[in-house]
Order: structure tokens, then sequence, then C-alpha cells
């Protein structure tokens, strides 16, 4: 299977009934298209074997050599194999399409943390990850790790732990299951907080969610 398919295309009804090539086609020769499409989608491409290609649209080779005629003026060969053109514009432009929606929503929660630290009274800094610590400096995170080693607990920081209570599965509806995933969370940060602070964070992020 092709690597981050959609498991569906746009079915253009105008252009298809428009489309000289399938108007051209027996009502046989279309189902067999429509199947082929559907295995070039999720493929890729179809294979360039006449035996395989006749498998794939469950025909006999003697069938299949009838119909392809009418059918491989729709198809362009490739090194992959047989790929139809408008098929691979949809590809390209669903993937444009993902990648814009990612990068919007990871501009959007970026743009979300930084409000909720200025609400707080604490402005994130540059190059600061969403969960709060930087993604790109491996000493940051190291010297986290022999902090919460040698158990020395940071300073009550609301902010961070607010921002951790995000983290929890928005699921638990338990109050100790809540607290113990946060809990763990801070662990996990090398940070140290006591249940009050703890407790905190999580009210205030239940508030939120509602």
């Amino acid at each position: 299977m092709a690597s981050e398919t959609s498991p569906a295309f746009s079915f253009y009804v105008r252009d298809w009934l428009a489309d000289a090539k399938v108007r051209a086609m027996t009502n046989d020769a279309r189902g067999v298209y429509i199947d082929l499409l559907a295995y070039c989608w999720v493929e890729g491409a179809l294979p360039v074997d006449a035996a395989q290609l006749a498998r794939i649209a469950r025909l006999t080779p003697s069938e299949f050599r009838r119909i392809w005629p009418q059918l491989v003026p729709c198809f362009v060969k490739s090194d992959r194999g047989w790929i139809q053109k408008r098929l691979e514009r949809e590809r390209s432009k669903q993937r444009e399409h993902r990648a814009k929606q990612s990068e919007n929503g990871a501009k959007g929660a970026e743009a979300r943390w930084r409000r909720h630290d200025s609400a707080n009274g604490e402005p994130m800094a540059d190059g600061m990850a969403k969960n709060g610590f930087s993604s790109s400096s491996s000493s940051s995170l190291k010297d986290l790790e022999q902090r919460a080693d040698a158990r020395d607990p940071d300073p009550p920081n609301q902010a961070v732990l607010n921002r951790l209570a995000y983290e929890v599965p928005s699921d638990l509806v338990d109050e100790a299951d809540r607290a113990d995933e946060l809990k763990n969370l801070s662990v996990r940060y090398g940070l140290a907080y006591d249940g009050a602070s703890c407790g905190a964070a999580l009210d205030a992020s239940g508030r939120r969610r509602r």
C-alpha cells in the first residue's frame, strides 16, 4: 500500500460524465476502470504485467485483452507502473492539505500555549516546545533528568503545571486517577510538586475543558 494514502479520493461526477475516454468505454470497461482506479489509489500504481492486471480486474486473460485497449489511454506508464494523472494530482493535493493542516495545528497550539503562559504571568521563552521544554536543548533535558534523580524539586510553577494538565487524558474522570497521571507526567519531565499544586493544576484544566 502506498504510504500516507487517504482512504478516499474525490470523485468529480461532471468530469466523469464529460470525459470522452470514459464515454467511449463499454459498460464492462467502465466497471473495470473503476476497480483499477481504486487499486491504483491504494497501491500507488498498477502493475505493468497483463496477467497481474487481469487478476486485479477479476477477468480471464482473454477478457482483459479485449477490454484493456479501452482503458490504456487513461493511464501513463511510469517507473512505478501504470499511473492515472488525475489521481496523482488528487494525491498531491491531499498531501499538501494534510501538511498545511498540520502546520496550522502546530501554530495554533503554540499560540494557545503563549496566551496561556501570558495569562499566568509567565511568558514562554522563544524555542520552547509546547510541553514546556526546549526541543533543541539536550543539555537542558539532561539537567532535568539529573535534578529528578537527585530528588531536587523545582520551585512551584503554576504555568508549567497547567501545561502538564493538558496532557492528562480527558477521559479520566476519577480525580485520583487524574492526579496520579499528572504526578507521573511531573516525574517524566523531572519536576516535583506537592499534591496541592497538582490538584490546583487539574482544577484549572477542568475549568478550561468545560
